[in-house]
């Protein structure tokens, strides 16, 4: 009974009377009684020592092993014996124990409390029972709603951000302490009026960082009007990123010419590379003969197959780093994740400049119906892009240009970013199967002779293929259809030519961005050479992406000496895009300053949103502010 006493919630103020053990339910139920003679009255602070009558009060504890804790709890009721007091019968408090009315202990109350915070609901009941403890989803989330918040401390450096309550729908604030990178508050919304009320309730901010938001800019200007606004860097360059990308979608024609030249260079390195791998093959096979006369000279292995005709990659692939397989033995290996790998229409240029390997233009899912609808939607929406700019040269507004037009704003305000058309970015899914990462496996054995599709189907499901077979016999019966082919009968003279898979990647607007926008260390010579041939195709993509890499490199070394020369050569730029690009920036100009001057960085209040969405998906987006408040701020 000595070792029980001690495992007590409160060892000094309880007395244990009796134990009685359940084998059969797991169950030790606790019988014990409060021994203070005197107690304070809650109401007055009044101590008194008359007893009115006892009672029961049955809680709930922490298990000990396998078996649940009952507290069978004899309190008492005592008369106050102060005659001011208005009350006149109280209830002993055992403050150490529990709380009035509550039906467990304060220690089982605050474990359920760290579960429910770092879990939830659902999946705090799971963790739950695996401790032996029984609770349902509703108390969890009361108990999490039923702590107190932190007193705020107001901090020297704010980080301000939002996040979604719900996409596109509704938004938050989220505030950050940028000094002990901790969350300090959530704000119901995203208004400039909000953020204001809450600085003005904590005065002493003296540094704010935040996104280009004009809100926010707002928000702070009214209510911290001495703090400092710095514009994040991150934000400064993903907004360069977009202007820079809808620049390159206004030179689609220039794009595809420079991979055209792109292509043709890399065909002829792959021709060489091939004639070298076609020498050393013949020396090889020689060299087998001399050792080995009844060995088939003409048989290779499927390794040296993938080696020497199914690895290799142009200069483009950025997978290999522009090596070929010989040079990258990681290209010899079975993949073993899905990763899409484009086949463009103009992979018909390499067939005609290097017959032999041939590489295959694989065929378009798409109808021709399809393809003419498509067209027809290409036209229809340029044509649209004319009218809203005759019609806003003729000084019609935004909304009369869409009740004029039949579209919504959004779709004028669009059109009005750039006056020359963008296209359309292709499906970042086009091509995507789940047989693209056994392309070159299956060319090697195709080049190897077996032409069996059941055979080829099986090896690429025992290395983890997942597809159908349907889809191989799709590849397979392409691949036969190609010139030369003819199925080996007893020999290997009718043998289909060798057919080997290309990894170029087509340049499109938003690749092209990331290669001007790549750190100068990190650029490969392949990728160096063609930002080359796109400055040479026109005059404006050369001076938008000399302004763009002085952007971004004053940004990242921070040179804040360098952005008013740099902004003045981006508004007299003939590229509107960019003049537009550096008026935005010039308008909020001591922001973008500070941000390409102080150390301060929206980094952490980024990691802290990750965070929050992450709890938001946890319990399904269907919290509230003062559940998802707590569980934000109290488990950091």
């Amino acid at each position: 009974m000595s070792v029980l006493t001690h495992l007590l919630p409160d060892s000094t103020n309880l007395k244990l009377e009796n134990c009685q053990v359940d084998k059969i339910k797991t169950q030790i139920n606790l019988i014990v009684s409060a021994i203070s003679r005197v107690v304070n009255c809650p109401v007055c602070n009044q101590p008194t020592h008359k007893i009115h009558s006892r009672y029961e009060r049955f809680l709930a504890d922490l298990p000990w092993a396998d078996y649940s804790i009952t507290l069978q709890l004899r309190v008492r009721k005592f008369f106050c014996i102060n005659t001011l007091c208005k009350r006149r019968i109280f209830t002993e408090r055992l403050t150490n124990v529990t709380a009035p009315w509550a039906r467990r202990t304060l220690r089982l109350a605050q474990r359920l409390s760290a579960i429910a915070l770092a879990n939830g609901g659902a999946a705090g009941v799971r963790l739950s029972q695996q401790l032996g403890i029984k609770v349902s989803r509703n108390t969890l989330l009361n108990l999490v709603r039923s702590i107190p918040l932190p007193p705020i401390v107001t901090p020297h450096t704010l980080g301000v951000d939002d996040f979604c309550f719900r996409k596109c729908k509704t938004y938050g604030t989220a505030l950050i302490d940028l000094e002990r990178s901790r969350p300090i508050a959530l704000l119901k919304d995203a208004k400039a009026e909000t953020l204001a009320e809450w600085l003005k309730a904590h005065p002493g901010v003296k540094v704010v960082s935040r996104d280009r938001s004009k809100t926010y800019e707002s928000g702070i200007r009214q209510g911290a009007p001495e703090a400092i606004q710095v514009a994040d860097r991150f934000h400064l360059l993903q907004n360069l990123s977009q202007t820079l990308e809808q620049v390159f979608g206004t030179h689609a024609e220039a794009l595809k010419e420079v991979e055209k030249q792109v292509l043709i260079t890399d065909t002829k390195v792959l021709k060489e590379v091939e004639t070298a791998l076609e020498e050393g093959r013949s020396r090889k096979a020689g060299g087998r003969r001399e050792l080995d006369g009844d060995s088939d000279p003409t048989q290779l292995q499927t390794t040296e197959i993938q080696n020497e005709c199914g690895g290799l990659k142009p200069f483009l692939a950025e997978s290999t780093d522009g090596l070929t397989a010989r040079e990258n033995p990681q290209t010899n290996l079975l993949p073993s994740a899905v990763c899409p790998l484009p086949f463009p229409d103009n992979l018909s240029l390499v067939a005609e400049a290097n017959p032999c390997p041939v590489v295959p233009k694989f065929p378009q899912n798409t109808s021709l119906k399809r393809k003419v609808q498509s067209a027809k939607a290409r036209d229809r929406r340029r044509d649209i892009h004319e009218q809203v700019w005759s019609l806003r040269f003729q000084g019609l507004s935004v909304q009369a240009i869409a009740q004029s037009l039949g579209v919504s704003r959004n779709t004028v305000y669009n059109y009005l970013r750039s006056s020359t058309f963008t296209e359309r970015r292709q499906r970042s899914d086009q091509g995507l199967s789940l047989l693209n990462p056994y392309h070159d496996y299956l060319l090697s054995r195709w080049n190897s002779g077996n032409y069996n599709t059941q055979e080829l189907f099986e090896e690429i499901r025992q290395a983890g293929y997942i597809g159908s077979y349907a889809t191989v016999n799709r590849f397979t019966r392409y691949l036969k259809s190609l010139p030369g082919f003819e199925p080996a009968k007893g020999s290997r003279k009718n043998a289909s030519s060798r057919v080997s898979s290309s990894s170029h990647r087509p340049l499109t607007p938003s690749r092209v961005t990331a290669l001007v926008l790549r750190r100068p260390e990190l650029t490969e010579p392949n990728e160096r050479e063609v930002i080359a041939q796109l400055q040479t195709a026109h005059s404006d993509l050369k001076s938008a992406i000399e302004l763009a890499q002085q952007f971004a490199s004053l940004v990242r070394q921070r040179l804040p000496e360098q952005l008013d020369a740099w902004l003045n050569k981006a508004k007299n730029s003939s590229v509107s895009l960019l003049h537009s690009f550096a008026v935005g920036l010039e308008s909020d100009y001591d922001a973008v300053k500070a941000g390409v001057t102080m150390s301060v960085s929206n980094g952490p209040v980024e990691g802290h949103i990750n965070r929050l969405k992450m709890l938001k998906r946890q319990m399904y987006g269907r919290a509230k502010i003062d559940l998802l408040e707590r569980r934000f701020l109290l488990a950091t």
